[in-house]
């Protein structure tokens, strides 16, 4: 595929390179420019995907307005430099990170449109099941403990966090956050960035902000033991703790917190509930198309041979792609007696997991009825499944 090109016409290449990523809610365009060609991919999600080709001669001067837009200079050979396009100074309204490497004969730029990857601030958290919602929402009245926030990508741990948070009634509340360069800035709770601060240190600006009398504590990471113990012991002492923690699900945020040396019974004492949320690809509903899924797709799936699914086509509605946006799969575990017996004992993952999940669904069950629904594909699911039960 070539991209469309008007001669002389490099800055509306630009533009619609730009814009037309924007809309397909991709994250990062890769741009890799050699002696014949500038080649442009998108990615999306863990998808990296060609975009389309330019000839070289056109496509030095897209870089060059790459580099000028973000204040890049000239690079050497092995250089790199970073850069930044401020939404207030761009035509296309957003902010996008500049990255640049020149190596051998070839440059790279790497620009990443902070939106795509930023958190969804909706306090409802789309593809809970109501079960759920009740287990999270118990955890939330309770005056004290830990809720963890679990999710391989910032995004998806912190699009679950700040939905946590949004449910809180604020105005009797003091609930203040632990972020590196918040997202968002929200009314009415106080937002501690560690990026401001001559000490950036996490547990730095946790100790900061319980000094400020916080009934409940966001924290964006638990990146150290200190951190975690500091959260663990506030948790204790009468606050409400939501801690984002890079995991792959529920109970890999449990095997997290042991990592981080955190003592097996202030860890048990202290949880209330642990949410893991993965993203996939939402279907076009305007020209996605039914299938049968057989063989080894639907034995992944723990589906029937002929069971339907859909999977995409494109069309004009989703600029071909087959997809409009994303949406959330969720998992969440009720910390009750047994699981913190579990814990403190220290059983193992698979141990933990089939008493929590016994009457709730988990990841990979989340995603296949998605599957069944029809809002996402048999890939999408299998990709960020475990194996079906």
């Amino acid at each position: 595929m070539t991209v469309e090109t008007d001669d002389g016409d490099e800055t509306g290449i630009l533009d619609r390179m730009i814009r037309s990523a924007i809309r397909q809610h991709v994250t990062n365009i890769h741009l890799e420019l050699s002696e014949s060609f500038l080649v442009v991919q998108f990615r999306r999600g863990d998808k990296l995907a060609e975009f389309g080709k330019l000839p070289s001669a056109i496509g030095v001067n897209v870089i060059r307005q790459i580099k000028d837009m973000a204040s890049i200079k000239a690079l050497e050979h092995d250089q790199s430099e970073v850069g930044r396009i401020d939404a207030d100074r761009s035509p296309f309204q957003e902010d996008i990170e500049v990255s640049a490497l020149r190596y051998q004969a070839k440059e790279r730029i790497v620009l990443q449109i902070q939106s795509a990857g930023s958190p969804d601030l909706r306090p409802d958290m789309p593809g809970l099941t109501e079960s759920a919602r009740d287990i999270l929402g118990g955890a939330l009245a309770e005056p004290e403990g830990i809720i963890l926030a679990a999710g391989p990508d910032v995004s998806d741990r912190m699009t679950a966090a700040y939905a946590l948070v949004q449910q809180l009634g604020r105005q009797n509340l003091n609930i203040c956050t632990v972020e590196n360069s918040p997202v968002t800035w929200l009314d009415d709770i106080v937002q501690f960035d560690t990026c401001q601060q001559n000490d950036p240190e996490f547990s730095t600006g946790l100790k900061a902000v319980l000094r400020q009398d916080p009934d409940v504590v966001m924290l964006e990471e638990i990146p150290d033991p200190c951190t975690a113990d500091i959260a663990v012991r506030a948790a204790l002492e009468g606050r409400l703790i939501v801690a984002a923690v890079p995991a792959k699900n529920a109970v890999g945020a449990i095997s997290r917190m042991r990592n981080l040396n955190t003592d097996p019974f202030l860890l048990a004492s202290s949880l209330r509930a642990i949410v893991a949320r993965r993203e996939v690809r939402h279907l076009c509903e305007s020209c996605r198309k039914p299938v049968q899924a057989n063989g080894s797709m639907a034995s992944l799936l723990g589906f029937d041979n002929g069971t339907v699914v859909f999977t995409e086509t494109g069309c004009r509605e989703c600029n071909q792609t087959g997809f409009q946006g994303s949406t959330g799969v969720f998992e969440v575990i009720r910390v009750d007696d047994t699981v913190r017996r579990l814990i403190n004992d220290g059983a193992d993952e698979a141990r933990i997991s089939a008493h929590a999940f016994l009457h709730q669904p988990n990841l990979s069950s989340a995603a296949r009825a998605h599957v069944r629904h029809g809002l996402t594909t048999a890939e999408e699911a299998i990709r960020i499944s475990r194996p079906a039960d």
